[in-house]
């Protein structure tokens, strides 16, 4: 288990949205329980106003995206974009807007069988959706505003800016003319500056909310390109093998 906060029980937004969400069961979201007054509670509808909350998560041993992206291979790369952008459709479709999205956020375990978990984290700025997604009316909390936030996570994957350059919960960033440098990027041996990635970093991004993708169509282009990595890597393996076996059939 890892302790990730200290705080007034109710007065913490954190704990708040945790209570909200915690029975949604959505797949990807970091599992939480919290500590009252000593008491333990794997159910947050339980907890009461006043007292101290100390807000218990899973432990991840990989810690977050930001620090060990370079160390991924590209299936675990996409893999990881591809994942969080799931969890996070799933948490709109619950009617909720993370407001702080970006690689720090996104804890990563690799469990026993080697494989990677990817989850999102941080709730401290999560609010319940109050406007139509695109509809710009002020003082709501937008499922763009997240898009716009994975966009410069692209970015910020690719090298292009720091993790930090975000500023929740509206989206705003702190990064002239993005879009450009993320188009002139060119290297081959990075699947990130694939043309279709870039394409859709610089529309999530887009000034206008009403501009960016849907959150199918983020998915649509994240599962194209996990399984074009997959068949390419795994193809690759497959290939060997059946070389390998050959040479022993001939032996």
């Amino acid at each position: 288990l890892s302790l990730v906060s200290l705080s007034d029980a109710y007065n913490s937004n954190e704990v708040k949205i945790a209570k909200k969400i915690i029975n949604h069961n959505i797949p990807g979201l970091i599992p939480i329980a919290c500590v009252i007054n000593g008491m333990y509670y794997d159910s947050i509808n339980d907890i009461y106003d006043g007292g101290k909350a100390i807000i218990i998560t899973k432990f991840c041993n990989k810690g977050n995206l930001h620090h060990c992206f370079k160390k991924l291979d590209d299936l675990q790369k996409i893999q990881a974009l591809r994942d969080t952008w799931k969890t996070l459709t799933i948490f709109h479709e619950h009617n909720f807007a993370h407001e702080d999205v970006k690689s720090d956020n996104i804890l990563v375990n690799e469990n026993e069988k080697g494989e990677m978990e990817f989850y999102v984290s941080d709730f401290g700025c999560t609010r319940k959706i109050k406007t139509l997604p695109g509809s710009g009316k002020s003082g709501g909390a937008d499922i763009r505003n997240d898009t716009h936030l994975f966009g410069v996570m692209i970015a910020a994957c690719m090298g292009i800016v720091g993790t930090h350059v975000y500023r929740p919960p509206f989206g705003a960033v702190i990064a002239p003319d993005l879009d450009q440098k993320i188009m002139k990027c060119s290297d081959k041996n990075n699947f990130l500056h694939d043309e279709r990635v870039k394409k859709l970093a610089c529309q999530m991004i887009a000034d206008e909310p009403t501009d960016r993708p849907s959150d199918a169509e983020v998915s649509m282009v994240l599962n194209e390109m996990y399984r074009d990595i997959d068949e390419s890597k795994n193809g690759r393996s497959r290939k060997l093998n059946e070389i390998v076996s050959d040479i022993s059939y001939v032996h």
